[in-house]
């Protein structure tokens, strides 16, 4: 990453995009009285990705969050994450305390899980990483993830570009432990005709099914870990483009996951993929995956995915997000 493109990522995960656009007008301001023209320029860039940041997090926020629940809140001049917040509770007719309380505990929480179960971190077995993440499910941690990620920031900027680059490629398209869906959700709500989202914890996908059918969203295979296995047989070979976010670092055995995910990429088709193998120790993240830290090209290698670099890119890149495309 370039110099200056080090410093437009510092920027961007600085703070919060409201708070960082209007130093930027302050700082525009300033500039103009003072003659600063070096500074101009540096402002310009910055807005610039500021902006970009801002539109593509938009298209998240629009596919994930029920317009019934953005007009009571624009109404009631509330926040976005008010209208975040009451998507929960419909969801789960809980209190707004009880959904907040499970926010504001969920790192307590899932750190006290963890330390649980990895009492002894190189001995970490399936059968602990199911109970543990069961576990989280029964606390409904996923709330958490909900509400933060609806917001505009870097992280959901990276979500509507690669649901742009989705719809851009065409075909079919998968998101592989898509989590909340905050991907497969946008990529659905673009248009796309042909949308998988696998994630074996079923709680958290049963509430994707529930918020797309609020918002719209339609064509998305919900793919749970009833039907995983069935789901890598019967698609060798037939999607164009895959994804795969923050995930890696979560199972027991990377290399073996990443054969039978390259498996479902078409001959010339892409996966893109990002990986926290260098985040030790944190809830969910395994010892033993340390050493694929930045390992992810040599791993695909075998099975015909090359590393590709993007082009045009409106928003900084993460060392660790990453384009592969197979040999066809």
């Amino acid at each position: 990453m370039s110099g200056q493109n080090n410093e437009l990522l510092k920027f961007s995960v600085s703070g919060s995009m409201d708070k960082l656009l209007h130093e930027c007008g302050f700082s525009t301001s300033q500039a103009v009285e003072t003659s600063n023209i070096n500074e101009l320029s540096n402002l310009s860039e910055k807005i610039d990705m500021a902006s970009n940041i801002l539109k593509l997090s938009t298209l998240v926020l629009e596919a994930n969050i029920p317009k019934s629940m953005l007009d009571r809140t624009r109404i009631a001049k509330q926040s976005i994450s008010a209208a975040s917040l009451l998507t929960l509770t419909e969801y789960s007719k809980l209190s707004n305390k009880k959904i907040l309380d499970i926010i504001n505990n969920c790192s307590t929480i899932s750190n006290e899980l963890w330390s649980r179960y990895s009492k002894d971190p190189d001995k970490i077995t399936s059968s602990l990483l199911n109970d543990f993440y069961n576990e989280c499910g029964n606390y409904n941690l996923f709330f958490e993830r909900y509400y933060s990620s609806m917001v505009i920031s870097l992280g959901t900027a990276l979500r509507g570009y690669i649901a742009l680059v989705a719809k851009d490629i065409g075909g079919k398209f998968f998101d592989f432990g898509g989590g909340i869906g905050n991907l497969s959700s946008t990529v659905s709500n673009l248009g796309h005709k042909d949308v998988y989202i696998v994630e074996t914890d079923n709680k958290e996908l049963d509430f994707v099914k529930w918020r797309d059918k609020k918002c719209g969203n339609k064509n998305v295979n919900y793919i749970g870990s009833k039907e995983i296995d069935n789901f890598f047989e019967n698609n060798k070979e037939s999607f164009t483009f895959g994804a795969s976010i923050e995930v890696m670092e979560h199972v027991l055995n990377p290399p073996e996951l990443l054969e039978k995910i390259s498996g479902l990429i078409a001959p010339g088709g892409y996966l893109f993929l990002t990986s926290s193998f260098h985040i030790y120790p944190h809830p969910g993240h395994l010892k033993s995956n340390v050493k694929y830290t930045n390992k992810e090209d040599e791993i695909l290698k075998p099975y015909g995915l090359e590393r590709v670099e993007f082009e045009d890119v409106p928003i900084p890149f993460l060392f660790n997000w990453k384009m592969f495309q197979k040999k066809t």
